[in-house]
């Protein structure tokens, strides 16, 4: 009877170690689904500033190719004013002059600012 009862004493120990790593298993697995859907959120903010940022992207060069073709206009019709003007022997209206140097400097620093959105 002694030994009966050692062998279901033994049989006893080993399902309450094992109940104890299913436990253990059951925790782990909690622990890495929560982990998980932490991990889901992060990359669902991630994926969605990549987006935003493309979608800043494609609407700055639209914008950029608008201020592009405006600065064309502008700067042919200094162009056309200027040759009118030196046909005619007269100086260029001062307040003309220093709004385009600074167009033209506004253009320069958006190209550069162009070129650094586009590497």
């Amino acid at each position: 009877m002694s030994t009966l009862k050692t062998v279901f004493d033994k049989l006893t120990k080993e399902d309450k170690v094992e109940l104890k790593s299913e436990k253990i298993e059951l925790a782990n697995i909690k622990d890495f689904k929560a982990k998980n859907k932490t991990f889901e959120k992060s990359i669902q903010n991630f994926t969605t500033d990549i987006v935003d940022i493309v979608n800043a992207r494609v609407a700055a060069r639209k914008k950029y190719t608008n201020l592009a073709n405006d600065f064309s206009v502008l700067d042919k019709e200094y162009q056309g004013l200027r040759k009118a003007v030196m046909d005619l022997g007269v100086n260029m209206p001062e307040k003309i002059e220093s709004t385009y140097k600074i167009a033209l400097r506004l253009m320069e620093s958006s190209n550069k600012d162009y070129k650094e959105l586009v590497k």
